[in-house]
């Protein structure tokens, strides 16, 4: 399958550079796989096209400080370390931009107030991305700040505007886009309809932003992210599929780790038994053709051109409503990315 097929123009234009507010006012596109149809209205509608007995499932990862910048006490060259995971004992994986000044061997060090961090790059990783050993990591929470997509230029956003409201367990590097048009009214509406809630965790890593460098989308790799899940949500889902009821992914973390757990399951019920309870790994690449067997109603943003997220919509979806879906979005003035409207797909 050829990634050329999942491209569309977005002016810049487009772009959400700040939430709107209060959060839920921003606009939802609803997208009708059965009718092949689009709606248009507003996220604080949400509740009209969810039905009692539905299950609302959420991604309750926090967004942690991840991103360095300075300049190299050495030679004053400016720098960013983008910190994907810790891995041990100082070692770290990472991007560092302009990667090319700083290749396997390379030393630097920045200072800050009356403390010195030591950088030294052990390996290249193919992907991209470098194992950096860092002396006195205990300092980087002091000095590491969110960090924020490249293409949001606006620098008064606040570190609040980009966590969600399920946000509880720390660990993501970016948000889990989709719980941010929620807001406290709004799930309490949702909670009065007699729709349910509950949260799983995913971890968002580099993967899921990750540029696909090859225009064949069978070669892409998906590396493993963490997600825990708890015996409480397992049972509910089970209860969903069993009783035949709807499952609604808040964004497509969720959406992952969801149809990891049903990679397992028998027939389209969750066995608890089978899968157990507490945490895992998940490199699930959901691409067209992918055999949905939990998701059955998905809430997302309107994601980057040959991206994996725009590839899992299209597979919820299939990729010519989802196309004709974001060129209208563009033509009717939809925000884009993260901070951008939603789209529900039913």
């Amino acid at each position: 399958m050829d990634l050329n097929e999942f491209d569309y123009n977005l002016p810049a234009s487009n772009i959400a550079q700040h939430p709107v507010v209060p959060r839920d006012a921003c606009r939802l596109m609803i997208v009708d796989r059965k009718n092949q149809t689009i709606t248009h209205k507003s996220f604080m509608n949400l509740g009209d096209f969810l039905n009692r007995g539905d299950l609302l499932v959420a991604n309750n990862s926090r967004v942690v400080p991840s991103r360095i910048e300075g300049q190299t006490l050495e030679s004053g060259n400016k720098f960013e370390i983008l910190l994907l995971k810790r891995l041990s004992g100082g070692l770290w994986e990472s991007l560092i931009k302009p990667g090319r000044k700083f290749k396997k061997g390379s030393k630097f060090s920045l200072s800050r107030g009356d403390f010195l961090l030591e950088f030294r790059v052990i390996e290249e990783l193919g992907n991209g991305s470098k194992i950096v050993h860092i002396d006195n990591e205990e300092h980087l929470t002091s000095i590491a700040t969110i960090a924020l997509p490249p293409y949001i230029k606006n620098i008064s956003t606040h570190d609040s505007d980009y966590q969600t409201i399920f946000a509880k367990s720390d660990g993501s590097i970016a948000a889990p886009t989709a719980g941010l048009h929620f807001t406290q009214k709004l799930l309490l509406s949702l909670k009065k309809k007699g729709i349910d809630r509950t949260n799983i965790t995913l971890h968002v890593g580099w993967d899921s932003f990750r540029p696909i460098r090859s225009n064949n989308i069978d070669k892409h790799i998906m590396h493993s992210e963490n997600y825990s899940i708890s015996k409480d949500t397992l049972a509910k889902l089970y209860s969903i599929k069993k009783d035949k009821k709807r499952i609604v992914a808040v964004g497509t973390t969720t959406t992952r780790v969801l149809e990891h757990l049903g990679q397992y399951n028998d027939g389209r019920l969750i066995n608890i038994e089978r899968i157990g309870v507490g945490t895992g790994k998940t490199n699930l690449f959901i691409r067209p053709g992918h055999d949905f067997k939990i998701v059955d109603v998905m809430i997302t943003n309107f994601h980057l051109p040959k991206s994996t997220l725009l590839l899992l919509v299209s597979a919820f979806a299939n990729k010519e409503l989802i196309l004709y879906a974001y060129n209208e979005a563009v033509k009717e003035g939809y925000r884009f990315y993260s901070f951008g409207d939603a789209m529900l797909i039913i």
